[in-house]
């Protein structure tokens, strides 16, 4: 007898790597920046993504989004905590309600992939295009952006000039397709996409040498530009005590 298909997964397994996914995202954002990881956060909801209905799509991508949500706004307990004066444990209820909203972009990407996928659209297309649409459509309460996972390197940040966040986010989108593509070809037992690997594992590289290239000319405006200084003062007072 032919052997049972391995995609797509069986969901326990499916949603523990959007889980895993959920953390590397975590772990790679501003707070701890592990930024390298920017380079992986994806792959394993991208495998758990294969095969799967739309349905289960979102499904995937709304663990994913809820665990990173719940560990990068993990401010959000202290603040509900200081500003409502409400206990800890009602403070962790409103802050699950909140992030299981804004784990509705990932979901949106989900569902969006899968569904792409299913009418037949190239896996890698379907994702990319999914990544864009959920960070440009999705309202958020705290937005944020993948971009901002590589806040602290430079070169890679210069494309955002021509197409703001997406612009900067998608290169980092491509390594991880690259990186899916040599797992998942190993996990079906067939030879990668090399080619299209190569494709989109350049994607940074040649975002990082358009960096390298536009940091000395900005920084050479920057000093010719004018100066002025500027001062921001935040209270940080807690609701009862702005009355008092």
């Amino acid at each position: 007898a032919a052997p049972a298909p391995l995609f797509p997964l069986k969901k326990r397994t499916a949603h523990g790597l959007a889980l895993l996914s959920g953390l590397l995202y975590f772990l790679a954002f501003p707070g701890v920046d592990l930024w390298p990881l920017a380079f992986v956060a994806w792959v394993p909801l991208i495998v758990a993504l294969r095969g799967q209905t739309p349905r289960t799509g979102a499904a995937l991508g709304w663990t994913a989004g809820f665990t990173m949500t719940m560990c990068g706004f993990y401010w959000l307990l202290e603040m509900l905590k200081t500003f409502s004066g409400f206990p800890t444990a009602l403070c962790l209820v409103f802050m699950s309600i909140l992030c299981a909203y804004q784990a509705g972009r990932v979901a949106l990407c989900g569902w969006l992939h899968a569904r792409a996928a299913d009418r037949g659209w190239p896996t890698n297309v379907a994702f990319a295009g999914a990544f864009v649409a959920s960070e440009l459509l999705f309202p958020l309460l705290f937005p944020w952006a993948y971009a901002a996972t590589v806040h602290q390197v430079p070169p890679l940040l210069q494309l955002a000039e021509l197409g703001g966040p997406i612009a900067v986010g998608l290169p980092l989108v491509a390594a991880n397709l690259a990186l899916a593509e040599l797992l998942l070809a190993r996990l079906e037992r067939r030879q990668p996409a090399r080619r299209m690997m190569a494709a989109l594992a350049a994607a940074p590289l040649v975002a990082a040498l358009y960096g390298f290239v536009r940091i000395p000319m900005v920084d050479a405006q920057t000093r010719a530009a004018p100066k002025a200084r500027v001062g921001i003062v935040q209270a940080n007072m807690s609701l009862m005590g702005k009355r008092r």
